[in-house]
C-alpha cells in the first residue's frame, strides 16, 4: 500500500492515499487499517489529504463506499483537502453514494482541521 493511515496527536484519523489507479490491494489495506482505527477509537474525525491522490477505478471506489457505509455510525465528520477538480468530483461521488453527509472540502489542511475540531 502506498500512502498512509494514522491517528495524529489531536486524535484525528488521517488518510493520505497514494495508491495508483487499479491498486485494489492497496485500497483494501488502507480501508482495513482505517476501519480498525475507527472501531478501536470510536466515533472519529477523518481528514483526507488528496494532494498525491490518483483517481480510483470503479472497484477501488466501491471498496471505499462500502467502508464508509459500514462505519457510518462511527464517523463524526470527514474533511477533504488538496484535491484537483477531478478528484473533488470523484470524492464527492464516493461519499455521496455511501450516504454519508457530514463532509466538506477545504483549500488547506489547517482549514480542514479547524472545521473538524469545531463541536457539533
Amino acid at each position: 500500500m502506498k500512502g498512509k493511515v494514522f491517528v495524529d496527536s489531536a486524535q484525528i484519523v488521517n488518510w493520505i492515499p497514494e495508491d495508483p489507479t487499479g491498486d485494489i490491494e492497496g485500497t483494501k489495506l488502507a480501508m482495513e487499517v482505517m476501519e480498525g482505527i475507527v472501531e478501536e477509537q470510536g466515533p472519529s474525525l477523518i481528514l483526507v489529504d488528496l494532494t498525491k491522490g490518483q483517481r480510483p477505478n470503479a472497484l477501488q471506489r466501491q471498496i471505499i463506499i462500502n467502508t464508509i457505509r459500514s462505519n457510518m455510525h462511527s464517523i463524526k465528520k470527514i474533511a477533504i483537502f488538496g484535491e484537483s477538480a477531478l478528484m473533488k468530483a470523484v470524492a464527492f461521488f464516493v461519499i455521496n453514494t455511501s450516504g454519508y453527509s457530514n463532509m466538506r472540502f477545504f483549500s488547506s489542511r489547517s482549514q480542514a482541521i479547524q472545521w473538524l475540531q469545531q463541536t457539533q
